[in-house]
């Protein structure tokens, strides 16, 4: 077996996935739990006023109930309750008994903090989150099966691919910024930045910026070929979007895009394996 026979082992991926799924899952947790406090319900971002740019504003019986859970207790159990579902996935065992239930409880969850949030706006971190868990808690109705373990993982790939390739696209598309190849020094130079010296630099040199933002561009545009090029450029484009979301950790403070993203990452080396090894018979 060669170092890399994981990759041809959909259990492996799966399992892996799951694992990276957990870790998301626990860390956006811990975050909504440490800011709680803008969420309680006389706050900003508490219910109370999300509620009013929510399309939830009937007074049915499921409004009522969703009025609960999404209310500062109900959250903020629901948030705990994410915590623990999260690194039930992560710790225990691929074939525990618990990690079904964690898993549905993960899903509906996210499912549930994404609906409160859709007044206000759902990042694609954790859209992608809530495709995850969808997709691996669906696997979870054939455990047994392998070409549903491979079809998870080929979805997986695909929305990957398909959510990078569109964000390249709406920014060449919509930023002129972008296709003039100086959005990234504008980004960084921005006044909420708390170090602008990054952004300040590759303002003074046009070359680098513009060649940093078109970068980024064909890094995103791109993604689709990490699908069918096999090992080492699925790992160049893999490598490359780490990179992109550990800097946009760094400066703008969105570390989750990190963890969310991350999870898909086995299921696109897994399909790139599998593709580049037919296209080679």
């Amino acid at each position: 077996m060669t170092d890399c026979a994981w990759l041809h082992d959909p259990w492996a991926c799966v399992e892996l996935t799951t694992r990276l799924a957990g870790v998301s899952v626990a860390v956006s947790a811990a975050e909504w739990l440490a800011a709680r406090r803008v969420f309680a319900d006389d706050a900003i971002l508490g219910w109370p006023l999300v509620r009013q740019r929510s399309r939830l504003r009937g007074d049915g019986p499921v409004a009522r109930l969703l009025g609960w859970v999404f209310q500062a207790r109900g959250f903020t159990v629901m948030q705990v309750i994410r915590l623990l579902a999260g690194l039930t996935l992560l710790c225990l065992p691929a074939h525990a008994a618990a990690r079904p239930a964690a898993l549905f409880l993960a899903t509906v969850a996210a499912g549930l903090t994404n609906l409160r949030q859709f007044g206000v706006g759902v990042m694609g971190g954790d859209r992608m989150r809530l495709l995850v868990l969808g997709a691996l808690t669906l696997r979870e109705l054939t455990p047994d099966s392998e070409p549903v373990a491979r079809a998870t993982l080929w979805f997986l790939a695909a929305q990957c691919a398909l959510a990078y390739c569109v964000s390249g696209v709406l920014k060449w598309r919509n930023s002129a910024e972008w296709r003039q190849g100086t959005a990234l020094a504008l980004l960084l130079r921005q006044k909420f930045m708390t170090d602008t010296r990054l952004g300040d630099w590759l303002w003074a040199h046009p070359g680098l910026n513009r060649a940093g933002t078109w970068g980024v561009l064909a890094l995103e545009v791109g993604f689709p070929l990490a699908l069918v090029g096999g090992g080492p450029v699925a790992a160049v484009f893999v490598g490359g979007t780490f990179l992109m979301h550990l800097g946009i950790g760094q400066f703008f403070g969105m570390a989750l895009f990190i963890w969310a993203f991350l999870a898909t990452y086995p299921a696109v080396l897994f399909t790139s394996a599998q593709l580049r090894g037919w296209l080679d018979r």
